[in-house]
């Protein structure tokens, strides 16, 4: 009798029959991918710990991309894939704005996050649709730059953008003085995901430039 323990990915589908019958236990597995012979093949082996199964036809040609921490999918790192991966983040996982959907589509056959999920609004519905995802899920407008951490708008920061930006702050941090010249130049909209700590003297002149300002927490 054997036992298969310790494994972040476990892959079952082309278990033999004869090798079948000698597993009693799985034990400590990240991730179970299995078929419907697979099953039958191993229903009576006992299962511990388990993280996930996922059930993937056996003529189905995937990748596996495990992530411990945090991970960015953008457009380059999905156009060098090969083939169709099954990506498993525990971690955060964000999502660029250079991705559409028709990419992400053909690139990832499967997704399971643990962790905080980042993505814009156009492609959380086909995300849901392909996996799991066990946090906080933030979505920012279609069309936008997500600017990750805790991020204090200064005229140094505004130089170093391109004109008519949309940019998407997880927090947004304005106590100084702004250029609103320089303002009105280089910034067209700006999304507050989570916070925005804003001194009341600059109010006026900030307000105009995010979205739903006042629903935003401040």
């Amino acid at each position: 009798m054997a036992k298969i323990i310790n494994i972040g990915v476990l892959d079952v589908r082309d278990v033999a029959n004869e090798l079948a019958q000698q597993i009693t236990k799985i034990e400590n597995v990240g991730l179970i991918i299995e078929n419907e012979d697979s099953q039958v093949l191993l229903k009576n082996c006992k299962r511990t710990n388990i993280g996930a199964t996922m059930k993937v036809p056996k003529d189905v040609k995937v990748k596996f991309i495990i992530q411990n921490g945090e991970i960015k999918l953008d457009k380059d790192f999905l156009e060098g894939l090969l083939d169709p991966i099954i990506l498993l983040v525990n971690g955060g996982l964000i999502i660029e704005n250079d991705i559409d959907i028709n990419l992400f589509d053909e690139k990832i056959y499967s997704i399971l996050v643990n962790g905080e999920l980042i993505c814009s609004k156009n492609l959380s519905g086909i995300i849901q649709s392909k996996g799991t995802v066990n946090g906080e899920t933030l979505r920012y407008n279609n069309g936008y730059k997500y600017i990750e951490g805790n991020i204090k708008l200064t005229n140094r920061f505004l130089k170093g953008l391109k004109p008519n930006s949309k940019l998407a702050f997880e927090q947004l941090v304005v106590i100084e003085d702004i250029d609103i010249k320089l303002l009105e130049e280089r910034i067209a909209n700006i999304q507050v995901l989570e916070k925005l700590i804003l001194v009341d003297e600059l109010e006026d002149n900030i307000s105009q430039y995010i979205d739903e300002y006042y629903s935003v927490d401040k």
